[in-house]
């Protein structure tokens, strides 16, 4: 099933990503799910911002190979080409980066779009003339790279820029890098036609009520349906709503922990008008079913990114298997469409038990070559210690197996012995059946883990 993930939410900052990981490990690794980001989600997420930094292993290889992918940002990149995380279109703009070579290539006047994983793009509050014109340039560069597809492009004029450092310049091609690849590999979720905008969604909260609790900010959110004088259409934009709730505190009207309550209920219906315009995303609500029931379930949450920790990088190895080893981009998940309440539950258990049954049988597939490897290499030792005319006069049936066996058993330290030094020896030739044992003591490992947690999500 393709899942949209309020946990990768552009307006969650880089604190949060621990969550965001440990999500992404759960829905592909648990669930078998694909994973599908929205436009800006890509475009700039603070919450992508500690994967990204991460870079690459050897910066001069782009398109590296799978099995040398290492980094997260290298393991996310093969995520992407394997189809396991998609990206939805933003209205005309087809790719994610024609989405940034248009927001790049404004200046201060024209551009409405506020970077938060990348602030020193944005212009600042007594920004001097010179380092105005260089960010404009440093922009209109990374549009170029992205336009003529060659990361060069973005370095040729480096030494224009000594405002900025050399931390967010590689930031930045690590991100030029990530763009290029959703856009060229990348595989598409479609919009869905006739999607609610997000002020028809909030109206929708406004109108039928949260509970007691939810009341005042309601009431707040409300007066601004009611009272706002521009166009529309502007209140189907997240930024315009914060802005208005900025408005509000800055004239006393409200506090900042109202303001953050009010944000929280747009947060909330912002998430749900991107999911609801994505087709073939799996979700148990619709805006005419269940609805608030929904958005306050968001709302009672009381999480915090204490409670979580980064992928390790023996974790995000295990990601890597699942997706590049273990077929993951050949098991064929089946989509939720339509179905809502029990049956869309029905469908996601029915998913998530075929693509258990999947993994299961690619893992012990992986351990029939090392286990034949071993039993090879076992019985060429014992014919090596028991010559050929002792097996002759070996008497047939049960009898002729035990006397074998009586025979192997003084032999068996030694067969042991001999048989780990040829498994690892180079010398001896057995490299690949070396390379055969660690593959399926790996195998064995990423079983266990991967029970342990889907023993935990059942929980």
């Amino acid at each position: 099933m393709q899942k949209y993930l309020f946990e990768l939410d552009s307006a969650l900052g880089p604190e949060w990503s621990p969550r965001m990981q440990r999500k992404i490990l759960s829905e592909v690794v648990v669930n078998g799910n694909r994973i599908v980001l929205s436009s800006n989600q890509i475009i700039d997420s603070s919450v992508l911002k500690p994967i990204i930094s991460t870079g690459f292993s050897n910066t001069s290889e782009y398109g590296k190979a799978r099995r040398r992918a290492s980094t997260p940002l290298e393991i996310f990149l093969l995520m992407i080409d394997e189809g396991i995380i998609m990206y939805s279109t933003f209205d005309k703009l087809y790719t994610p980066s024609q989405f940034v070579q248009s927001t790049m290539e404004k200046d201060d006047k024209a551009n409405e779009f506020i970077f938060t994983s990348m602030p020193w793009l944005n212009k600042t509050h007594g920004e001097t003339e010179d380092r105005r014109k260089q960010r404009l340039a440093l922009r209109k560069d990374l549009a170029e790279a992205l336009k003529y597809n060659d990361v060069r492009l973005f370095r040729r004029n480096i030494g224009n820029y000594p405002d900025f450092t050399e931390e967010q310049i590689a930031y930045m091609e690590s991100y030029i890098r990530l763009i290029f690849r959703f856009s060229e590999k990348g595989v598409e979720a479609m919009p869905r036609k006739g999607s609610p905008s997000l002020r028809k969604l909030i109206k929708k909260i406004a109108d039928e009520r949260l509970g007691e609790e939810w009341e005042a900010y309601l009431s707040k959110i409300r007066s601004i349906l009611d009272t706002y004088t521009g166009d529309e259409d502007d209140l189907n934009f997240r930024s315009k709503w914060f802005n208005q709730l900025s408005e509000e505190r800055a004239n006393k009207r409200i506090d900042a922990d109202f303001e953050e309550k009010c944000k929280k209920i747009i947060d909330a219906c912002y998430n749900y008008c991107i999911l609801f315009s994505i087709n073939n995303v799996s979700c148990e609500y619709s805006i005419d079913y269940r609805f608030p029931e929904a958005v306050r379930e968001v709302l009672d949450s009381d999480d915090s990114p204490d409670n979580y920790e980064a992928l390790s990088d023996s974790e995000w190895a295990l990601l890597k298997r699942v997706v590049a080893k273990y077929k993951r981009g050949s098991f064929v998940d089946e989509d939720a469409e339509g179905t809502l309440g029990s049956p869309f539950m029905d469908k996601v258990k029915e998913n998530r038990t075929r693509w258990r049954n999947h993994l299961t049988s690619t893992l012990l597939h992986g351990l029939a070559v090392p286990f034949a490897y071993v039993v090879a290499v076992v019985l060429i030792i014992i014919g090596e210690k028991i010559s050929g005319d002792i097996l002759e006069d070996m008497p047939l049936g049960g009898t002729g197996v035990f006397a074998l066996i009586a025979m192997i058993i003084p032999f068996i330290p030694d067969i042991v012995s001999e048989a780990f030094n040829k498994l690892t020896d180079r010398a001896t030739g057995y490299t690949g059946l070396a390379s055969g044992l660690r593959d399926g003591w790996t195998v064995i490992k990423d079983m266990t883990n991967i029970k342990r947690m889907m023993g935990r999500a059942t929980e």
